[in-house]
């Protein structure tokens, strides 16, 4: 795997696990406080989706470029 590419593959793949652990914090804060609005948790839920198809994306990369 050339340089650039390995590169995309890893700000994709740490920018999947940002958007898994603030989605995940958005969810675990808003239930512990039980004070959040309905649409915390549909963007809790956008960025773990973001996160699961940015890794699912940089998994499919790497596994191509072998």
């Amino acid at each position: 795997m050339d340089e650039p590419r390995r590169g995309r593959v890893a700000v994709r793949r740490v920018g999947g696990d940002m958007a898994l652990l603030i989605g995940f914090a958005i969810t675990v804060l808003g239930v512990s406080a039980n004070d959040l609005p309905a649409r915390s948790y549909f963007l809790a839920g956008f960025l773990v989706l973001l996160g699961i198809g940015l890794r699912l994306e940089a998994a499919i990369i790497e596994r191509s470029s072998r």
